[in-house]
């Protein structure tokens, strides 16, 4: 069943939206029918969505969950201290890759928001062609002693190929 685009979507449950837009903590209604309610709580955050209203910014603060006999409006992010930990977590130390592939095989596989190659040793060529795979998936690369990936900009400390 796929949403529909009219506004009564929004009006039908609007108590419900005004509700998780004034609140900081999750969310909790008890319905005999909680599947079908939780089904129109996202069609409205989704009409307004579409038209730019401000429930449509609600997706991105709760997730709707359907249980037994309540639906559930769960904050995506608890704390800052959560997104604290989240960034800190998704920092890697990669020792023991030295060569180009083994660099670009591990970033693949761990895709980290940052990722530390202590011991890698890459020629001119091969920092090159690391260059044109990290502009492709959106990371920049730090040189200093061994090789940092990282999709936050560095600023100045970003390597890029000297201009001709």
């Amino acid at each position: 069943m796929s949403y529909s685009n009219n506004v009564f979507a929004i009006t039908r449950v609007e108590k419900f939206l005004r509700q998780m837009s004034e609140a900081s903590t999750s969310l909790e209604w008890e319905s005999e029918e909680p599947y079908k309610l939780a089904y129109y709580i996202r069609e409205g955050i989704h009409v307004a969505n579409q038209r730019e209203h401000p429930y449509g910014k609600l997706a991105g603060k709760f997730i709707i969950r359907s249980k037994k006999n309540k639906v559930i409006a769960q904050l995506r992010v608890l704390s800052p201290e959560y997104s604290e930990l989240k960034r800190t977590l998704n920092k890697m130390v990669l020792p023991g890759l030295k060569k180009l592939l083994e660099v670009v095989g591990a970033s693949i596989q761990h895709k980290a928001e940052e990722m530390y190659f202590p011991d890698a040793e890459l020629d001119d060529e091969a920092i090159e062609r690391l260059y044109k795979w990290t502009c492709e998936n959106q990371y920049y690369i730090v040189l200093g002693e061994g090789l940092t990936l990282t999709v936050l900009d560095p600023g100045e400390s970003k390597w890029s190929p000297k201009t001709k």
